[in-house]
């Protein structure tokens, strides 16, 4: 979560983008950030219904990178910080861009 203290610093981010994609606002940003995990959700089943493929690098999905094809289940921990992002309506506070 990007803070007023580190101003997206913390993920390379400037405000001026925070602000114009609206993620400074709390409910978008929540919205965003699930629209993502389910994208990358989806894109894990296509992925296992590919055929198989050689290995050109030490890195490949499904021998070192592990995936899971179970539906995404909300943590109790994932409940209690989107609640706490939630409460704040706005967690980044910017210039208003011209």
């Amino acid at each position: 979560m990007v803070s007023p203290r580190n101003n997206g610093k913390k993920f390379r981010i400037s405000g001026e983008l925070i602000c114009r994609w609206q993620i400074n606002n709390a409910s978008t940003f929540i919205e965003d950030l699930e629209w993502f995990v389910s994208r990358i959700q989806k894109n894990i089943f296509k992925r296992v219904q590919s055929p198989p493929i050689i290995i050109t690098s030490k890195s490949s999905y499904g021998y070192d990178i592990r995936e899971s094809m179970i539906p995404f289940i909300p943590t109790k921990l994932y409940k209690r910080l989107k609640a706490k992002v939630l409460k704040k309506e706005n967690y980044f506070q910017s210039k208003k861009i011209r």
